[in-house]
């Protein structure tokens, strides 16, 4: 009986340290890090956020787009101003174009994450440089085309359907730039 038991516990043991292993992998990745990157002076970025590395994802963006002489403030999402959503979208950052200056809100997420909402912003924020999308008054503008934002659904917004088509994009050539290889 105490070969049996004895096992049994052994058995036990061995399951709770897989276990205990498993879960410490699991929560212990280590985050990636950016290369050392240079900041020129082609744009000014702001960051105001507790989250340092959020103004060289833009930085990497911009520069992947060609995009300068413009400046960007990343504020935290608390203070952007209320928008007219579906309430089952959760919404992780927003960009508004607003006396010849760009601000991005953005929620508190990881390194990861913001990678993926930001290369979005950046392509909304490119649509603004090019001049395909204007706001003015709650009117949307995209082409040239006159839009209420209230009456259609977020995820019918050609400007957003632009935005999701070309974010993996943008994000794949930040991720080389940053890390040199792409997740």
């Amino acid at each position: 009986m105490k070969n049996i038991t004895l096992s049994k516990i052994l058995v036990i043991s061995l399951i709770i340290l897989i276990l205990a292993g498993a879960i410490f992998l699991i929560t212990n990745q280590k985050e990636r890090y950016f290369k050392k990157i240079v900041f020129n002076n082609d744009n000014i970025i702001e960051n105001a956020t507790q989250k340092k590395y959020l103004d060289t994802i833009v930085y990497s963006g911009l520069k992947i787009l060609d995009i300068k002489n413009i400046t960007v403030i990343i504020l935290p999402i608390g203070n952007a101003p209320i928008l007219d959503l579906n309430p089952e979208i959760e919404l992780k950052a927003h960009i508004v174009y607003y006396l010849d200056k760009y601000y991005i809100f953005i929620d508190d997420i990881n390194r990861e994450q913001a990678l993926k909402v930001l290369s979005h912003e950046l392509i909304h924020l490119n649509q603004y440089y090019k001049g395909y999308l204007r706001v003015n008054n709650g009117v949307i503008e995209w082409h040239k085309k006159s839009y209420d934002g209230n009456n259609i659904l977020y995820e019918d917004r050609l400007w957003e359907i632009d935005a999701f088509d070309k974010q993996d994009s943008l994000l794949n050539k930040i991720e080389l730039q940053l890390f040199g290889t792409k997740k």
